[in-house]
C-alpha cells in the first residue's frame, strides 16, 4: 500500500512533534542535574561554613577557659601574698617591730 503525500505529511510531522518533545525532555533532565549540583555545592559550603564558625567558637570557649583559669590562679596567688603580708604584719606588731622590720617606739 501507498502512501499520500498527505500521511507523509502527517507521518513527519508526528516524527517532528516527537523529536521536539525528546530534546525538550532532555534538556529539562540536564537543567535538573545543573540545578542539583548547584545545590548539593550550596549546601557543602554551608556545611563547611558552620563547622568553621563552631571550629572559631570552640576555639574562642578554649581561649576564654584558658584565661579564665589563668585569672583564678592569680587572684588565689595575690590572696596568699595578701595573707602572707598580714602575717608578716601581725608578727611584727607582736614583736614590737615595724613591718619594714624597725623597732617600733
Amino acid at each position: 500500500m501507498k502512501l499520500s503525500e498527505w500521511d507523509i505529511r502527517l507521518q513527519n510531522s508526528r516524527l517532528e512533534r516527537e523529536e521536539k518533545r525528546r530534546a525538550q525532555e532532555e534538556h529539562e533532565r540536564y537543567q535538573d542535574q545543573v540545578i542539583h549540583r548547584w545545590l548539593r555545592e550550596k549546601a557543602d559550603e554551608e556545611n563547611k561554613r558552620l563547622r568553621r564558625q563552631q571550629r572559631l567558637k570552640l576555639k574562642e570557649k578554649k581561649r576564654m577557659e584558658h584565661d579564665r583559669q589563668r585569672i583564678v590562679e592569680l587572684e588565689e596567688e595575690l590572696a596568699k601574698t595578701d595573707e602572707r603580708s598580714e602575717n608578716m604584719k601581725e608578727h611584727a606588731l607582736k614583736d614590737n617591730v615595724s613591718p619594714e622590720g624597725a623597732p617600733v617606739q
